[in-house]
C-alpha cells in the first residue's frame, strides 16, 4: 500500500505542477494578447483623434509591484488619456472598444539591442511582426543595414505589422573606416541618410574614433556601441558614447570594486546610456560556465570545439574558470555580477530609456 500511496501522491504533485504551469501560461497569454491587440488598435486608429478603450482590464503598471484590477484605459492617438475604474471612464461615441476581462494590459517592451535581418533574409518581415506580437513595440536595430529604412517605411505606412524601429548605421571599425577624413565623411552621409544612431565597433584607432564623435556632435547624431581597446572606456565616457554590453568596464576596472564604483559614478555624471544585455555576460563570461559545460561534455574534442567558438574561445582550458590560462582581456573577471550591481545601481535612471 505504501508504494501505491506514494505513486498517487506523486501523480497529485505532477497534476498540481501542470495546473500551475497552465495558469502561468494563461496569465502570460493574457498579457500578450491584450498588449498586442492594443498595439494593433493603436496602429489602426493612427495618430489623429482616434479613440480606443481597453475595458474591465487588469493593468500592470511600472511604478511598483502591483496590479490595478477592473480598470478602463482610454487612449487617444498615441497617448493615454485616462485610466480609472471600469465604470468611471466616459467613452465618446465611435470609441473602439477592446474587452479586457480576464486579461492584462502592460506597457510595450523596448528591445534596445535588436539585430534586424538584412534584405537577403526571407524572414525579415515575419520577424518584425513577431517583435510586435510578443510585446516589443519599440526596437533599436543595432545590426546596422540600409534595409532598416525600408522596413521602417513599411511599418510606418501600416503596410506591415512591426514595432517602432530606430535605425542604426552600418558599424564603424578599423576595417571599414581607415582614416579620420573618411570617418567624418561617413558620419555626414549617415546623418543625411536618416539614421538615428551611429555604431562603434573595434578595432579602431583613437584619431578615427575622435573624428567620428566630434563630427557626430556637430551634426547632432548620437553614437553607441562597443568600446575599442585602442580608445578605452574612460575616453569613451569623456566623449559621452553610449555603451553596449557594458563593454570596457571590466578592463578599465581591473577587477577592483572601488574602480568599478568610480567608473559607474563617471558614467552617471556623463549622463550616457548603457544597454547592458547581461544575458550575453551570463552565457559568455560566467565563472562556472566551463565547469557546467565540462560536466556534460567529457570528450576533449567537444571541449576544443567549445573553446574555439565565438566569444567563448577566450576560455582556453578548464583551468580558465578558476583563473589559470585566461587571456588578458578577461584576466580580472572574478565576480562579474559586481560590475552589473554597481553600474545598474548608479545608472538606473539612464539605462536604455531612449533610442541612443
Amino acid at each position: 500500500m505504501g508504494g501505491v500511496e506514494e505513486g498517487q501522491a506523486d501523480m497529485s504533485r505532477r497534476a498540481r505542477r501542470r495546473q500551475a504551469r497552465s495558469s502561468e501560461i494563461i496569465g502570460i497569454a493574457g498579457v500578450v494578447a491584450v498588449l498586442v491587440v492594443g498595439f494593433i488598435v493603436s496602429q489602426a486608429v493612427g495618430d489623429t483623434a482616434g479613440l480606443a478603450a481597453f475595458t474591465d482590464v487588469t493593468v500592470v503598471p511600472m511604478d511598483r509591484e502591483r496590479l490595478l484590477e477592473r480598470r478602463t484605459v482610454l487612449v487617444r492617438g498615441d497617448r493615454i488619456e485616462a485610466i480609472g475604474a471600469a465604470d468611471s471612464i466616459r467613452m465618446p461615441a465611435g470609441t473602439t472598444r477592446v474587452d479586457g476581462r480576464q486579461k492584462y494590459l502592460m506597457p510595450g517592451i523596448a528591445e534596445m539591442h535588436a539585430h534586424v535581418p538584412g534584405e537577403d533574409s526571407p524572414a525579415a518581415v515575419e520577424i518584425m511582426a513577431l517583435y510586435a506580437l510578443t510585446g516589443a513595440t519599440t526596437i533599436r536595430g543595432m545590426l546596422g543595414t540600409p534595409y532598416q529604412h525600408e522596413l521602417r517605411r513599411r511599418i510606418e505606412s501600416r503596410e506591415i505589422l512591426g514595432p517602432t524601429l530606430f535605425t542604426v548605421a552600418p558599424p564603424f571599425s578599423g576595417n571599414s573606416t581607415r582614416t579620420a577624413d573618411e570617418a567624418r565623411r561617413k558620419v555626414r552621409e549617415y546623418w543625411a541618410a536618416g539614421y538615428h544612431v551611429l555604431k562603434i565597433f573595434p578595432p579602431m584607432s583613437r584619431d578615427v574614433y575622435d573624428a567620428i564623435t566630434s563630427t557626430a556632435r556637430e551634426v547632432g547624431i548620437p553614437y553607441a556601441g562597443h568600446v575599442p581597446p585602442e580608445v578605452g572606456l574612460r575616453h569613451a565616457v569623456e566623449e559621452r558614447q553610449s555603451v553596449e554590453h557594458l563593454d570596457g568596464y571590466v578592463e578599465a576596472s581591473r577587477g577592483d570594486e572601488r574602480a568599478i564604483a568610480d567608473l559607474a559614478r563617471a558614467t552617471r555624471e556623463a549622463r550616457i546610456w548603457n544597454s547592458a544585455t547581461m544575458d550575453v555576460w551570463k552565457t559568455s563570461w560566467a565563472p562556472d560556465l566551463w565547469t557546467s559545460f565540462a560536466a556534460v561534455q567529457s570528450s576533449s574534442t567537444s571541449r576544443a570545439r567549445w573553446s574555439s567558438s565565438g566569444p567563448k574561445r577566450r576560455w582556453s582550458s578548464p583551468g580558465a574558470a578558476s583563473g589559470a590560462g585566461r587571456s588578458s582581456r578577461c584576466a580580472c573577471v572574478r565576480r562579474p555580477w559586481t560590475l552589473s550591481r554597481y553600474v545598474t545601481g548608479f545608472c538606473r535612471p539612464f539605462i536604455a530609456r531612449a533610442p541612443v
